[in-house]
């Protein structure tokens, strides 16, 4: 069975957010930068990584959007947050909005980290490489010394 998803551009889904709302992103490998390359100005809240779902669960740090990067949903309409779940379960969890930009080379896992398409509010296709780390020659050689 496939699943019908109606993907909008990301000017439409992108036009939801409002200044001064507070606005999750997808981390790591998983960050949505096709949905990103718009400039804005933005606040950074100093935390650590684990305390941060249960700040969100009891609403001290409410999300208002979480943007996040997800593999196609499979024919039972569940989505993979891939390699990069840690805090995303959470946002998408609790925020009042959620766009999800859908990029075949997300990685599908297992586990905590589906997501049924319906939890998405929009939906946005976009194929782009995921980000990656680049070590340069140089690097590998001073490790290769140090070892």
């Amino acid at each position: 069975m496939k699943i019908s998803v109606n993907y909008v551009s990301p000017k439409e889904t992108l036009s939801v957010i409002q200044s001064s709302q507070r606005i999750f992103i997808h981390g790591s490998a998983h960050t949505p930068t096709y949905l990103l390359e718009h400039p804005g100005y933005a606040d950074y809240v100093p935390v650590f990584l684990s305390e941060i779902p249960e700040l969100f669960k009891q609403n001290i740090l409410p999300i208002d959007v979480a943007i996040v990067q997800v593999s196609p949903p499979d024919s039972h309409g569940y989505c993979s947050l891939g390699v990069s779940v840690d805090i995303a379960r959470s946002a998408v969890n609790t925020a009042r909005y959620v766009i999800a930009q859908v990029n075949p080379n997300a990685p599908r896992t297992h586990g905590h980290g589906l997501v049924h398409y319906s939890r998405f509010q929009a939906m946005v296709y976009c194929e782009e490489p995921l980000h990656t780390a680049n070590f340069n020659p140089l690097t590998s050689n001073i490790v290769e010394r140090i070892y």
